[in-house]
């Protein structure tokens, strides 16, 4: 998309930076209601706390937050239309079949963890070895046409556009190399995002995530928590600000779960620094699309922030249960049992083992009374043996004086 809004403004950079910044929002917004559309997500979907299906209450939310800047920026552009593009548009060969393998690797990611409660991770790479598979068929199919036709490579474009897919002119004379592709991906921004979610684990072990969970979720509430990490993602890139939420891992219902979801996938556009649809736009539309021309624009995002977060507690926090995460213990509760001193007699459960009466003890803090025994039945009521608080039974009386039985 940074590719298209730069041919399509070419010539006209305000527009060019203004559908760029759209396209940070519409990214980020679009992507907090789908597993697949971002990061944040799927680490929820991953970690087993929301059900796919759960995330498409987000859906309204998401829109609002986009539509809402969006509005507003439209409003300072002028009624010119770009030059239509003339240049015609070619697909490489396979290039349908390569989608529906996508779509595939999509539907098999989700059944793996869905249906046989295996990681999503495997699903997606058994799509990216199938696709390994086409792509070294379509490389020795496209090898030898190519070595039939025009030796010489002459695409100069692959070098300087990461977003290009072999839509120019003469695209289908060119070699195939899925390799090629794999070498465009952000590979330094990949070992960021290790480096940091390394930290955080780190942090974590050392027992620190537990104190900022005490303080943010504990002392203000998970509304406010969950908001300002919105704004925290907006500072620090939204991904290691899901991850260290997830690892405190504070205890929340669906609704919250689903908040923080929101906030932290939408809170990385009020900064063009904060996702990694803007680092990248930043990095290819170079004195186009910057850090300030985002910041003159981020009181209109911030706005569709809080309305988004208006429309989410409007109808989705309905309260509930808390959510545990799979794989962390609950936090212990202490319960107080008050003492109660129970006496057992012909009329109570003398019968049934202490371990049976300790319940109905501890239960309540005061024992209700028995009714006393009748005048004939206190040579009987002695004669049989009950067990204690302590759980030995005892002998019967011998010489006014109760004496306890020695353990079998």
């Amino acid at each position: 998309m940074g590719a298209v809004c730069m041919s399509v403004g070419a010539g006209n950079k305000k527009f060019a930076s203004l559908a760029c910044l759209n396209v940070v929002v519409a990214a980020n917004a679009g992507g907090a209601f789908s597993p697949f559309g971002d990061i944040t997500t799927l680490m929820v979907w991953q970690k087993g706390i929301i059900p796919i299906q759960g995330f498409l209450v987000l859906f309204l939310p998401s829109v609002v937050n986009w539509i809402v800047p969006a509005t507003i920026m439209s409003l300072t552009l002028g009624k010119e239309k770009p030059a239509p593009i003339k240049e015609k548009v070619y697909l490489q060969p396979g290039a349908f079949v390569v989608v529906g393998l996508f779509l595939c690797t999509i539907a098999t990611a989700v059944s793996f963890h869905n249906f046989f409660h295996l990681p999503p991770v495997l699903g997606m790479m058994t799509g990216l070895g199938v696709l390994q598979f086409y792509g070294y068929y379509l490389k020795r199919k496209s090898a030898a046409a190519f070595i039939r036709g025009n030796s010489e490579d002459t695409h100069t474009t692959a070098t300087t556009n990461p977003f290009e897919a072999f839509s120019h002119k003469g695209a289908e004379e060119q070699s195939f190399d899925i390799f090629r592709r794999l070498e465009k991906a952000e590979w330094d921004t990949l070992m960021f995002f290790y480096g940091v979610i390394l930290c955080v684990g780190g942090l974590s072990t050392l027992g620190y995530m537990r104190l900022v969970s005490a303080f943010a979720y504990d002392g203000y509430g998970p509304t406010t928590a969950n908001i300002a990490v919105g704004v925290l993602s907006a500072i620090v890139d939204n991904i290691p600000v899901m991850f260290a939420v997830l690892t405190m891992g504070p205890e929340m219902d669906t609704g919250q779960w689903l908040l923080v979801t929101l906030t932290a996938g939408v809170g990385g556009s009020i900064l063009s620094i904060g996702s990694a649809a803007g680092v990248a736009l930043m990095g290819q539309a170079r004195g186009v699309y910057t850090f300030f021309s985002h910041l003159k624009w981020s009181w209109a995002i911030l706005l569709g922030y809080a309305l988004s977060i208006w429309v989410h507690c409007l109808i989705n926090m309905d309260g509930g249960p808390p959510l545990p995460i799979p794989g962390k213990a609950p936090k212990a509760e202490a319960h107080a049992v008050a003492p109660a001193a129970v006496e057992l007699g012909s009329h109570g459960d003398s019968h049934l083992p202490a371990g049976e009466n300790a319940p109905a003890a501890a239960g309540s803090a005061k024992a209700p009374p028995l009714p006393p025994p009748a005048a004939g039945d206190s040579a009987a009521a002695d004669a049989v043996p009950g067990p204690t608080l302590s759980g030995e039974a005892t002998k019967p009386e011998i010489g006014g004086v109760k004496r306890a039985a020695a353990p079998p």
